[in-house]
């Protein structure tokens, strides 16, 4: 037997199977009559004790074919389905094929964007409780960067941008500790009032601004560094024209920069 369906899905999947006999039965004949038997091949790893059962409606027919529903089977197990139908002219006709069940996990895309579970699993700092679905969501759908410049590395780098800013905001946040003033490595601490210091330039890294607050938010910074791109070029707010020479700004309209004599004063 050298046909083969599949694979399908473990319960509850189904799917419709079809027969063609239009070569065994030639040029005369039509189908008249049809039975379907699923049944568990020899070589399955994997037991069924009742394979017929997966047979969920009646076989239907056509002139020259045969169809029938199929679904609700076990994982791992290889099943053999075979079909007899009786032709017009008095013949009986068999054919048959194996159908393994398997679970087919999904198609890797890299450029989706970032769900909940691969957050998770990139950094499982971020557990719930205390960060909870609907908040990590949100931070995802807000993430500002694009697949055409990350490339592969898209959901890492929305990953990172995430976790900044949950680092910031969230339960445990920079943002819902009184009179927190800083990050970094204490210098002092407070003492009846003292006020604490922070050594703000470990891991400092130069034009990063705000992601210095976090690790995460300096990891995501130095890969945008090397992707030569990312949110470098991003500018919040009116394009502005620099004075002569002038570095650290972004053009944010249409390649090639038009230079200073497209604008009007």
């Amino acid at each position: 037997m050298a046909d083969a369906f599949g694979p399908i899905q473990p319960a509850p999947a189904a799917d419709t199977f079809v027969f063609d006999y239009t070569a065994q039965i030639g040029g005369s004949g039509t189908i008249t009559a049809a039975v379907w038997m699923c049944t568990v091949a020899a070589s399955s790893p994997v037991p069924d004790p009742d394979p017929n059962s997966h047979i969920l409606q009646a076989p239907t027919y056509s002139t020259l074919r045969t169809s029938a529903l199929l679904g609700n089977m076990i994982d791992g197990v290889l099943y053999l389905v075979e079909t007899e139908v009786t032709i017009s002219d008095g013949r009986v006709l068999t054919d048959s094929a194996s159908l393994q069940c398997a679970s087919v996990p999904a198609v890797y895309d890299p450029s989706a964007p970032l769900n909940i579970e691969q957050m998770r699993a990139l950094l499982p700092a971020f557990t719930d409780p205390p960060y909870s679905d609907v908040m990590i969501q949100a931070w995802i759908n807000l993430c500002p960067i694009s697949y055409d410049v990350w490339g592969s590395r898209y959901q890492l780098g929305q990953a990172l941008w995430v976790a900044h800013e949950l680092t910031k905001f969230g339960p445990n946040g920079m943002a819902t500790m009184p009179g927190q003033a800083g990050i970094g490595a204490p210098t002092s601490r407070s003492v009846n009032g003292v006020s604490v210091g922070y050594d703000v330039r470990i891991g400092y890294m130069d034009g990063a601004g705000p992601y210095n607050l976090t690790v995460y938010g300096q990891q995501f910074w130095m890969m945008a560094k090397l992707l030569s791109a990312g949110v470098l070029p991003q500018q919040i707010g009116a394009a502005t024209v620099p004075p002569e020479g002038g570095e650290g700004w972004a053009w944010p309209g249409p390649y090639p920069y038009p230079g200073s004599a497209g604008f009007s004063s």
